[in-house]
């Protein structure tokens, strides 16, 4: 079958699928008629843009939130200048889409009214349960709570999640600038008449700047810049795959499935952690995107973190590499091994998910500071000479020369890679259709095998079983299941367990972290100190006689050397970004050893596997299986942020000079560990906050698992009598439904 004409056969059936079923909707698990769904309006979507005449190759820049991606594609595109503006915070983070043009313009596309409306409604329900606490704590505290007598516990104070967080910034940011935003919801803003690339971005500062009046309503943005190395490609720089804006996450969504070559930027510090992974099994091989290049970015961060292990500059790089390189393989063939865990039956399927994040290996480690500092020289600023100083202190006798900081920049591997997606441009996008259509195809055999099997199992219960036989037989299953419920619950309050001790200990850490954080080094050092002296000569002048015996006095500057101590602001600045990212590090790794959702899945899996013989004459594994795996489905784990930045930069604005001596040196040592603390209360708050959750998230699994288990199991013996009630007709109606799915399973497979 030619791609074609295959495109066209699924293109045909995903575009009716949706009707085709509706009839059935009812008798379809609700899973499985949203995920097939989804599929068709990806698919149409992706399949639109990849069959457009002489369109662009399109590129990706994608990543958690905060990952450096605006700093990697202006030290790829534009030599380092600040030409793509950072987000104030990564809640007015919008997609960039940039592309070549002679004459530099931008287009800005702000939110819907729907859309806008959904933040203030979020924003709006933060704000109505924080008054409902601050009334119930004022209760309490003057002892006039309606539970007093039978608790002494303050009223819980509630915790936005990070959607809700970000639509009151949006909401705050959008009352002080004073725009009337119905003027521009559901529109598109074009720039143009710019002269050039700065002329540009100055124009757009309103829109995307950190004080932009418009920067809290803007979705995302088109860019046109006359940059000749974008000719014939756009690149597409994502504001986070967790973005935790919704309505900007879907439309970050939908251009990951149009884009050809996907660029996924991790730290190197934590690189591939167990969040990266999930994004990425879970938006990168079901777009069918095959070229995929892996970067770990601020590699430079990682070489101060680690130099210290190695005797020279020489040894650090391939002994850090390594072991970052090694990294990577493990968790890539870990989450390979779970996904094939979980698709069981679908072997086609997980070869084809997983073949891209093994091409991807090994991944290419970049510093786009490193790039900076070789480009610019000497022209330095304070935080950019500081880093320099941090690097040059490293190993004894050795400094980097332009040419080792390119080195270490390590972009001649990006570009090599850019060189060789523009050389192979007409290749990839010949075959990113077959890609878009053997990716959906595959997910949408996926979805419909799972139907078939659900409504298999259902038919033969139907068609073999009586309703007492069925209702004994799923009063057994039950009997078991509750049977294993104390050792279930153990499973999570052993999970439950470990989270608490992994964060009890990680809040030690931090407080003893804290303490480092707080120090200001000081150090001695010489300068060169003006002084007056003062002398008296004689002011008498030979040929005036009545000047004779006067004096004058004169004065002389004189130098001397003296001694004095002083602190470095910068290096203070460093101290608390590095303490803020070593607590973000500490909390991701301690929550992905406390809580791994896909071991506890298989735990419990392989739990009730052992409570049956599976290969008893009559006994149906899936009457166990099926409502198993719709239990397991809804096991999470909460995203991560620690957006500190506004504290940090506290410290930087209140002293304008690159060192402080005197009494300048106590008051930075104030306002350092004034600062310490206000971040020790802020990441407190977010690790309880995650902890938190987590042990919620526990508590109601661990409580619910079973009673949702058996209530599926019940459904099904209440399903059976009212179809036993009417079994030629529902025969009938699953035998048409069956025959609907092997022909749409026909029509998509190869």
């Amino acid at each position: 079958m030619n791609i074609q004409y295959q495109t066209q056969a699924i293109s045909s059936r995903l575009l009716t699928l949706s009707d085709r079923y509706q009839t059935f909707k009812q008798t379809i698990h609700p899973n499985h008629f949203a995920d097939l769904h989804q599929l068709a309006t990806s698919f149409q979507n992706d399949i639109a843009n990849a069959q457009q005449e002489g369109r662009l190759l399109r590129i990706g820049i994608i990543g958690q939130i905060k990952r450096g991606k605006s700093s990697f594609l202006n030290s790829l595109l534009f030599n380092g200048q600040d030409i793509l503006p950072k987000a104030a915070t990564p809640m007015t983070a919008a997609l960039t889409r940039i592309s070549y043009s002679e004459q530099p313009e931008a287009s800005v596309e702000f939110y819907t009214v729907a859309e806008w409306q959904t933040v203030e409604q979020t924003a709006a329900k933060v704000k109505e349960n924080d008054r409902i606490y601050q009334q119930a704590l004022a209760a309490f505290r003057s002892g006039q709570s309606a539970s007093r007598g039978k608790s002494t516990r303050p009223p819980q104070a509630p915790r936005p999640s990070e959607e809700e967080k970000a639509c009151c910034e949006l909401v705050a940011m959008v009352a002080q600038s004073g725009i009337t935003v119905t003027d521009y919801l559901g529109t598109i803003h074009r720039i143009d008449g710019a002269d050039s690339n700065q002329n540009l971005i100055e124009k757009l500062t309103d829109f995307v700047g950190a004080q932009g009046r418009f920067t809290p309503i803007v979705k995302s943005t088109e860019l046109k810049l006359n940059v000749p190395g974008l000719d014939g490609i756009e690149v597409v720089d994502t504001p986070g795959m967790n973005d935790p804006i919704v309505s900007r996450g879907r439309r970050t969504q939908e251009f990951i499935g149009q884009c050809d070559v996907v660029f996924f930027l991790s730290y190197c510090s934590q690189f591939m952690d167990m969040l990266d992974m999930a994004l990425l099994a879970q938006n990168i091989p079901h777009k069918g995107i095959r070229e995929i290049l892996l970067i770990g970015s601020v590699f430079d961060s990682a070489l101060l973190d680690e130099y210290h292990n190695y005797p020279s500059i020489a040894q650090a790089l391939p002994g850090i590499t390594g072991k970052l390189n090694n990294l990577a393989q493990q968790n890539v063939e870990r989450v390979c091994l779970q996904g094939q865990a979980n698709r069981e039956n679908s072997v086609d399927d997980e070869g084809y998910i997983f073949a891209a994040l093994q091409k991807a290996l090994p991944p290419t480690f970049i510093s786009s500071r490193c790039y900076d500092l070789a480009i610019k020289g000497t022209d330095l600023s304070e935080e950019e000479a500081h880093s320099l100083k941090q690097l040059n202190t490293m190993f004894p006798g050795f400094e980097f020369s332009p040419q080792l900081l390119m080195q270490l920049a390590n972009f001649n591997k990006v570009h090599k890679r850019m060189d060789e997606v523009r050389r192979n441009k007409t290749t990839i996008l010949d075959s990113r259709l077959a890609d878009i259509v053997k990716g959906t195809r595959l997910g949408v055999r996926h979805c419909l095998q799972q139907m078939e099997s659900d409504i298999n199992h259902r038919r033969k219960q139907l068609a073999e079983g009586d309703l007492e036989t069925l209702a004994k037989q799923q009063a057994t299953i039950i009997q078991r299941i509750k049977t294993g419920e104390v050792r279930i619950q153990q499973i999570f309050s052993q999970q439950q367990q470990a989270l608490q001790q992994q964060m009890q200990q990680l809040l030690l850490d931090l407080r003893a972290m804290a303490l480092d954080a707080k120090r200001v080094e000081t150090e001695s050092g010489t300068k060169q100190e003006a002084y007056e002296v003062a002398r008296t000569v004689s002011a008498s002048k030979w040929y005036n006689p009545f000047s004779w015996g006067s004096t004058r006095t004169v004065y002389e500057t004189q130098y001397r050397t003296i001694n004095y101590t002083y602190a470095n602001v910068q290096q203070a600045v460093d101290k608390l970004e590095t303490f803020v990212l070593e607590t973000e590090k500490q909390l991701i790794s301690a929550l992905g050893r406390a809580v791994d959702i896909n071991r506890l899945r298989q735990e419990i899996k392989q739990l009730i596997r052992e409570m049956f013989d599976f290969s008893a004459d009559g006994f149906d594994p899936n009457a166990v299986m099926l409502p198993l795996e719709n239990a397991l489905a809804g096991l999470t784990v909460p995203a991560i942020t620690m957006d500190m930045d506004q504290y940090i930069n506290e410290v930087r604005q209140q002293f304008t000079s690159a060192t402080v001596e005197n009494d300048s040196i106590a008051r930075l040592r104030q306002e350092q560990g004034r600062v310490v603390g206000i971040l020790v209360e802020q990441m407190s708050a977010e690790i309880d906050r995650n902890t938190s959750s987590m042990l919620t998230t526990m508590t109601t699994e661990g409580e619910s698992f079973i009673p949702e288990l058996t209530r599926d199991l019940n459904n099904d013996v209440e399903q059976l009598g009212k179809d036993l009630e009417n079994r030629q007709q529902v025969m009938a109606e699953y035998d048409q439904l069956l025959g609907m799915l092997a022909e749409d399973l026909s029509t998509i497979n190869p």
